[in-house]
């Protein structure tokens, strides 16, 4: 991972796209992998040292097994589902990003 941030810091680069993968975040239904959700903030906190801002992509088409069994229609419980998410992961990594993209 660093030996990638060094890279985009030699070059330059001042900001980074990043996606979180939320069937990796929440595997199963309200549980939230705790490794993972280190994993992201190490990541933020090593492009924050290197002054390269990140722009956090929240949902990128993929949604966990357990969401997609629910029904094959987006409801109301879907919406609360990647609500929890979202409350979690304000709460779990800091504010090292710039902005997040839904």
């Amino acid at each position: 991972m660093e030996k990638n941030h060094e890279l985009l810091s030699e070059l330059g680069v001042n900001s980074f796209r990043m996606s979180i993968e939320w069937s990796r975040i929440e595997p199963e239904e309200r549980f939230f992998d705790a490794s993972v959700l280190e994993r992201c903030q190490d990541i933020f906190d090593d492009l924050h040292a290197r002054d390269i801002e990140i722009v956090l992509t929240l949902f990128h088409w993929t949604m966990p097994v357990w969401f997609g069994k629910k029904t094959a229609c987006i409801t109301k419980k879907h919406q609360r589902s990647f609500v929890d998410l979202q409350k979690k992961l304000s709460m779990s990594i800091t504010k090292t990003f710039r902005c997040a993209l839904l």
